[in-house]
């Protein structure tokens, strides 16, 4: 008998005997395989990367990736430090270098050129990179480059790959070593960007190996080499993974949409035109419905989500709302106020040799079930008559299960935003201890952390 026509209650029994590895491969053999995978959910959703376990915070002049947190009294508790990744890594002088995190995606996290997962506190080292591979995104052109982490343990429960995204550098630098990428990258301003065929380094977890991928570009171009030049690559590059592409936050505030399965990559333009928002910052994001855009300036939060149906795409404006109203609820609450989430205030100057079981006590011994929904403490907002205030608001990211973003009140509170209902929840303080009194406070960058209970590294670490 032809396995593909066995009853659906015979290879549920069969499937369910599997790991998550191979089930995972079973899952991709034929549309009904998926289908009872995923109808019986066989792979279990406590591992997955379901929840949300609090955020990853990158501010200015403060290099030890800070973690405000919201723990779960129905799960286990999850540190953000991840400072062993770097006890193989001390510099010549003795010196340990500083961790950074740099992207994340279901669970795990770029750090320090390794692949982490703080929920398993397991990692493994990125190989170095081949010249070629690097000349190929890094040198003349491009002053930047972004790692992009992809993983999807519903797919493939080791498999992740790293993507390598450049962009276009400043006419100064481009001058200087024009040459080095003539052969894979247009060398005159009026070229198109991106180019087609584009081609990127990519790090596969199955090969172990960096290796050159051709990305046939499907449609128009975002603009040129020369429209490029107007947008700091350094205000761009946060990627988004969500059903089977990749999609890249670019200069000019254009979208890479990356489809992994077919080796194309289009382009879709940004809500609002460059000319009128030049100078403004855009966030990209995934939450509910996929993948988003946000846009604060002055106070004002626009959203937009991504519609992709019958063939057609585009942003759709999902809110446009004044946050002045919120304002008076933050003015006398203080820094030491407690809320329900609690922020890791992580320090790694402390031996990297120390015991893993007293550096998991950062973890606060409270624990909160968080549910905006069912909130006693949210905020109703209505009043949309407050003008004028010195101080104000920073975004924090999206909820990547519920229409939720997450904001900061001057990086002291903070908060969550009902996209829906327009109620605001206050979290707690977010600002580290002494944070601010010598630099100047700020974000940098951000990642909505949702822990992955699966083991996805060997158990050797290297």
């Amino acid at each position: 008998m032809d396995p593909m026509e066995l009853p659906d209650d015979m290879i549920t029994e069969v499937l369910r005997r599997l790991p998550p590895r191979s089930l995972a491969a079973c899952r991709r053999v034929c549309r009904s395989w998926r289908a009872v995978v995923d109808d019986r959910r066989l792979l279990r959703e406590d591992l997955l990367p379901l929840s949300l376990a609090g955020i990853f915070l990158n501010l200015h002049d403060l290099y030890p990736t800070q973690f405000f947190s919201c723990p779960s009294a129905t799960g286990p508790a999850v540190s953000g430090n991840v400072d062993y990744t770097r006890r193989r890594s001390s510099l010549p002088d003795g010196h340990m270098p500083s961790i950074n995190i740099t992207d994340h995606c279901n669970g795990l996290v770029l750090v320090n050129n390794c692949v982490t997962n703080p929920a398993t506190r397991r990692w493994e080292r990125l190989p170095r990179r081949h010249p070629r591979h690097v000349a190929r995104t890094a040198a003349a052109r491009f002053n930047a480059v972004h790692e992009h982490l992809v993983f999807d343990p519903a797919v493939s429960p080791r498999g992740y790959e790293v993507f390598l995204i450049p962009h276009v550098a400043p006419r100064e630098r481009d001058r200087r070593r024009r040459r080095r990428d003539d052969e894979f990258y247009p060398t005159s301003d009026e070229s198109e960007w991106p180019p087609s065929p584009f081609f990127l380094s990519v790090f596969s977890s199955e090969t172990r190996q960096w290796e050159g991928r051709r990305f046939v570009r499907d449609g128009p171009p975002a603009g040129t080499v020369a429209s490029m030049r107007l947008h700091h690559a350094s205000e761009v590059g946060r990627g988004v993974y969500w059903r089977g592409s990749l999609y890249i936050h670019c200069q000019t505030n254009f979208v890479m949409r990356i489809s992994l399965s077919s080796d194309k990559y289009q382009v879709i333009g940004p809500p609002l035109s460059f000319d009128v928002c030049r100078y403004k910052e855009f966030h990209l994001g995934r939450s509910e419905k996929g993948v988003y855009f946000a846009l604060l300036s002055s106070n004002q939060l626009r959203i937009w989500f991504l519609e992709e149906s019958c063939g057609q795409i585009g942003w759709v404006l999902k809110l446009d709302n004044n946050l002045m109203p919120i304002l008076p609820h933050f003015i006398n609450v203080k820094l030491s106020d407690d809320g329900p989430w609690s922020l890791q205030d992580i320090d790694y100057c402390e031996d990297p040799n120390e015991d893993d079981d007293a550096r998991s006590q950062t973890v606060q011994a409270a624990y909160y079930d968080w549910d905006f929904d069912n909130s006693a403490n949210s905020i109703d907002i209505q009043d949309n008559s407050v003008q004028g205030s010195h101080r104000g608001f920073g975004f924090l990211g999206f909820h990547p299960f519920k229409e939720v973003v997450f904001l900061h009140y001057s990086l002291e509170r903070g908060l969550a935003y009902n996209m829906n209902s327009f109620k605001v929840q206050d979290l707690g303080n977010l600002c580290p201890k002494d944070y601010g009194f010598d630099t100047e406070p700020y974000v940098e960058s951000f990642f909505p952390y949702t822990p992955c209970w699966m083991e996805v590294f060997p158990e050797e670490q290297t």
